[in-house]
């Protein structure tokens, strides 16, 4: 399974803006085990020139070792790439166990941790940092057409416990037309880094409007 999305915000007057925002996500899934491909990309401009150009990607497999709730380990990988941050491109892999918390036919909640390491390339420091790792996904159904996801990841180094970052996401989807695939997502980001320094905010905040095209 998979699902294109874009979105585009435009305006004009004081603060003339543009920003384009698309990507997509395929999963497939067999013999219990899942594999997840993600790829998002978000450029903006706005009076003073160029305010925003980052690409995210995110590659999960989960395998399944077992019937009972903590039977299964993951393997996860991030990068992302960003012009206005002082690196050129980060990587971060993580592993871990997981642990179904929950899930029927309406309702799946899921927990991963373990250990991560991530690299940064093109930045003043491209040490190996080692980080704990855990994330959250929860997905519910409210009909037929709708759902809500929401995901937050916790990344606290090993050595400085009060260095971490936290990533929070949530989306509501609703279907426009089933057949033939097309649905409006509605999706709010928080992006929190608490090594953040001098003029960079510690908080990046996004509210996305996509159209979706799943498959």
């Amino acid at each position: 399974k998979g699902e294109l999305k874009f979105g585009f915000e435009f305006g004009s007057g004081n603060n003339d803006r543009t920003k384009f925002s698309g990507g997509f996500n395929i999963n497939k899934q067999y013999w219990g085990h899942k594999t997840e491909l993600y790829t998002e990309y978000f450029i903006a401009n706005n009076n003073r020139g160029e305010s925003e150009n980052r690409l995210l990607s995110r590659f999960v497999q989960d395998w399944s070792t077992g019937k009972t709730k903590w039977s299964g380990v993951f393997l996860r990988v991030d990068g992302d790439a960003d012009r206005f941050r002082d690196y050129d491109y980060r990587l971060n892999v993580s592993t871990g166990a997981k642990y179904q918390a929950f899930k029927n036919d309406r309702t799946d909640i899921l927990f991963r941790f373990g250990g991560s390491a991530r690299r940064e390339f093109g930045g003043g420091n491209e040490d190996i940092v080692p980080e704990g790792a855990f994330f959250l996904n929860a997905n519910h159904r409210l009909s037929d057409t709708q759902r809500i996801r929401f995901a937050v990841d916790y990344l606290p180094e090993v050595e400085q416990i009060q260095r971490y970052r936290l990533n929070a996401r949530a989306n509501w989807d609703i279907d426009i037309n089933p057949e033939a695939g097309l649905g409006l997502r509605m999706s709010v980001n928080n992006r929190y880094d608490s090594r953040a320094r001098g003029s960079r905010e510690r908080n990046d905040f996004d509210f996305l409007v996509y159209l979706i095209w799943n498959f």
